[in-house]
Order: C-alpha cells, then structure tokens, then sequence
C-alpha cells in the first residue's frame, strides 16, 4: 500500500523534474541558432555595432559608401578585392582606413550616420581586431556591401541626414 507521505514525496520529485525540464527547454528554445538572413534582419533592426556579425555587415556598407565616393568612370566590384582577401578584423578596418582617407574629402563632417557607425567600428575593434574574418562574416560583409538599397548611410533618417 502507497503512503501518502511516499505521494507527496513522488509528487514533488516529479515537480522538481518538470521544472528542469521546463528550464532546459527554455535553454535550448532561446540558443537556436539563427539564420543568415535572420541575422541580417537583427542586424538591420538594431542598426548597431554589437558583436562580430554586425561588425562584419556594417564594414561591408561602410565599404559600400567609402568606394561609391569614388569619381573614377568605371566603378567596378573589383574595388572590393582588397577587402575580402583579409583575415582578421584588424586588417580589414586597416584597409577601411585607407579607404577612408582617400575618399575623405567627399563626406560632409556632418554626416552623422557614417559618423557614428564609423565611431562605433572603431570602438568593437578596439577589443576584436584580431577576431578571424571567418568565411560566415565574410558572408555578412557581402550582405552589407550587396545591400545598397538599404545602405544606412543613404536611406534618409527622420532628421532628413544622409
């Protein structure tokens, strides 16, 4: 014969099984791992510098921007080689730089969107340049550069800023 003592004792580890149970689902619910266009989506929607997947997007539109400052006749994604062949983020914000120095004198001081995503590249590399730029970022990267329709720095903000 059950004891009700044994009942409530069965009850409880059951209980306290269910709820790990719960717990380790919620675990595994929310670490799924997102998909290269879900990414992209995050990223965009953020429309900030927060870890190495948007890292590597915005230096592709940065990149985007920077080499459409060009007044050579014949543009060509073959500017982009350069970048791509890189292997950490150190290198890659280095030819960036260079990039940016060439074309400098086309930006406006004002242009408060390049500013602040060119601000805060500097700020993640800070403690990232010598994170790998890894066959995934360099997807993201073409993700930012391909994406010029909605390239941040051309898309017209509230305030009417380019």
């Amino acid at each position: 014969m059950i004891k009700k003592k044994d009942i409530k004792k069965t009850y409880y580890n059951l209980k306290d099984m269910s709820d790990v149970y719960f717990d380790l689902d919620n675990i595994f619910i929310f670490s799924k791992k997102e998909t290269k266009m879900e990414t992209v989506e995050r990223i965009k929607k953020e429309e900030k510098i927060k870890d190495k997947e948007s890292f590597a997007y915005y230096a592709g539109q940065i990149a985007y921007y920077l080499l459409n400052q060009s007044k050579s006749a014949e543009k060509t994604h073959a500017m982009i080689e350069p970048f791509i062949n890189m292997n950490n983020f150190g290198l890659l914000a280095e030819r960036i730089k260079e990039l940016f120095n060439s074309y400098k004198h086309a930006i406006p001081l004002n242009a408060k969107r390049f500013n602040e995503m060119f601000s805060e590249m500097w700020g993640f590399l800070y403690d990232n340049k010598e994170e790998k730029f890894t066959r995934d970022l360099k997807t993201l990267f073409y993700a930012g550069y391909f994406n010029s329709n909605e390239n941040i720095f051309y898309a017209s903000s509230k305030e009417g800023e380019k």
